[in-house]
Order: structure tokens, then sequence, then C-alpha cells
């Protein structure tokens, strides 16, 4: 057993009530289910409630990247469910930018395989829940984790020796190029224009879980037009969104953000400066503020990356809570936005129960 056990266990909602007591005091609870049936304005678009179900991959896409049938037989599962949102998950820009070979990836090849996708899923949530759903699909770079044929390719913005050290990458690798990163906006802004032919309604620029975009944020030691100063770090992540909403204006813009990476500082986002135990949310909050300032509709807030560990003997409760509260910060700045929360899976059963206190309290 370990210093704290996190083992589920629990069976009522009022032993619920005694563990949040004990280790996440004032996290909201709720028996009133109400406010998750509320319908919510997203853009020019409406979720007919508050259920999202969030981009985890399955790695169970075609060779090609398209959408494979244990793809498409998951999603149209959620939709069937009747979730009012699906993010539907990373999806690479590039061949070369994928995780592992069967991750999605979009192009001009597929895109009317994407366009049948979509398809599926929305005549499933008519057919089962008598109205449509709201698709997001999230784009990513893998970064550090890119490979070629299966074989580790890494793609870099700076050097950081606990993600080098657990990635296998020498002090030798180069870094991407300022001038790659120019070309790699043009292909984000592409590739939103495919998801918006297949028929998405909006897009997330992923920039969570230690993909390029979230070290691009965390890349202090970098020089040049990307590195070291708040305007660089976060320029690739902005413009890109400047650029796809001149580009495909009727695309609803979105952005799954890392609020606090947990790598120490200077190679980490949200960090403390002085205590890598804990997090600082200055930068995260001002980024949220420029993300709605350059068009985005819909946030989502994260945290972490593969791989790091940090508050090992952290009860998961505790962790929900920071999530909460976290996300509740970043929806205070931008109180006109959306914000979708996350980490409420450990719960289980009781997931609506505390989903609706929060959404109850605000």
């Amino acid at each position: 057993m370990t210093a704290v056990d996190d083992t589920f266990h629990i069976r009522s909602l009022d032993q619920l009530r005694r563990e949040i007591d004990r280790f996440a005091p004032g996290t909201p609870i709720s028996e009133n289910f109400t406010p998750l049936s509320k319908p919510l304005t997203i853009s020019n678009g409406t979720a007919p409630n508050r259920l999202c179900v969030q981009p985890m991959e399955g790695a169970d896409g075609l060779p090609d990247g398209s959408p494979g049938p244990l793809t498409l037989r998951r999603y149209t599962r959620y939709a069937r469910g009747g979730f009012g949102m699906l993010w539907v998950e990373a999806t690479a820009v590039l061949n070369e930018a994928r995780s592992n070979p069967r991750q999605l990836c979009i192009h001009e090849r597929n895109v009317a395989n994407y366009a049948t996708f979509v398809q599926g899923i929305r005549d499933a949530a008519i057919s089962q829940c008598g109205r449509d759903v709201i698709l997001i699909l999230q784009l990513t770079h893998s970064g550090r984790a890119s490979q070629n044929a299966g074989e580790p390719a890494p793609v870099i913005v700076q050097h950081c020796p606990a993600l080098d050290r657990l990635h296998g990458i020498p002090a030798t690798h180069p870094l991407i190029s300022d001038d790659d990163l120019d070309r790699l906006q043009q292909t984000y802004i592409y590739c939103s224009r495919l998801a918006a032919q297949a028929g998405f309604d909006g897009v997330d620029i992923k920039c969570c879980h230690g993909n390029l975009l979230t070290e691009l944020n965390a890349a202090f030691t970098r020089p040049g037009k990307y590195g070291c100063s708040f305007e660089n770090r976060t320029r690739f992540l902005l413009e890109t969104l400047a650029g796809i909403g001149a580009d495909s204006p009727g695309l609803l813009q979105a952005c799954r953000m890392s609020a606090c990476d947990w790598v120490a500082y200077p190679h980490g986002f949200g960090i403390d400066h002085n205590d890598e135990s804990e997090g600082d949310l200055t930068e995260p909050l001002r980024l949220a503020e420029l993300l709605r300032d350059a068009g985005v509709s819909l946030l989502n807030v994260t945290e972490g990356t593969p791989g790091i560990k940090h508050h090992a003997d952290e009860h998961p409760l505790e962790a929900l809570k920071r999530n909460v509260l976290t996300a509740g910060e970043i929806q205070t700045v931008v109180p006109g936005i959306p914000v979708v929360g996350g980490g409420y899976s450990w719960l289980r059963q009781f997931v609506p129960n505390v989903a609706a206190g929060v959404i109850s309290e605000g």
C-alpha cells in the first residue's frame, strides 16, 4: 500500500462526501443533475448539453492516417451515448508528426475519409438522440515523441535534461529551425481548412501533454523569435490561430492547453520558478486572455507531461480539486468563453455529482 491509498473503493455518495472532506475539502458535489442537461452556446453553434468526450487516442487509425473501423465504432458509440460534444483525438498535421503508425493524420489524400467519418458520427447522434453533436478535431505535432515508420524521430524546440533523458535524446540533437516553424504554421492552417471541408465544427490547436506547441510555450532557453520572452514563446500558437481565422472564418477555434507542465523551470510552462512542486498560473491566465483575443471560442484545461511524475503521494481527489480550481481560475479571466474541465474519470459513477456541482457553483 502506498502512502495514500488511491484505490477506488467508494460505494455511496455519503462515502464520497467523507473522502472529499478528507482529501479535497470544498470540492463541489450535487445530487441535482439538471445543470448537465442545459444547452451551451459556443461560437455560432449550440452544444445540447454539458457532457464532452475528451480527446483520448485509440491508436486504431489506418496506415494512411484515416480513421479505421474501430475509430468509427468508438465515436459513433459516444454519439449514441448522448454526449453534446465530441473532442476528436490528436490528429497529426504531418506524417512525420505522428507519435505512432496508427495515430490519425489528416491530409488532402484522405480528407474524403474524414468526411465519411464525420457523417457517420452525426448520423449516429441523430438516429439515437434526435439531434446533432458538436465535433472538434484536435490537430497536433507530437514533437519529441514523433516517429518515422515506427522509429523515434524526435522534433524538439529546446533541450531539457529531464525530457531528453526520458526520450533518449542526445545533447547534439538539432533543434527545429525558425524557418521550419514558419512553414509548420502554414501546415496547421491548411489542415484546419481540410477539417472544415470534412465537416468538423471546429479545430483544437493542441497545446498540452508535451507536444511540440506545449514545449514552445516553455522555450525559455531557445534563441530567436520563438523563444525566451513570453511573446516569443506564445508566438507560434497565436499566429497560427490568427491564420486559421483568416483562412477558415466559419470554423470554431479551440485550444486544449496545459496550465502547468510540471517540468522544472526553465523548461516548463506554468511552473513556479523557485519550486518545481508548485504551479504558477500567471502566464497561463495571460495566455488564456490572448487566446480569446485571437479568436478562440472554447478552451479545454489540463495539466502534466507524459512520463514526468509529480505529487507522487497525492490522492486522486486532490488532483481533481486542483484541476477544478485551475479551470475555474481560467474561466474567471475569460468569462465569455466556455471552459472544459477534466480529471473526473477516477470518480467513475459519481462523475455527474461532482460535474453538476462544479457547474452549479460557477
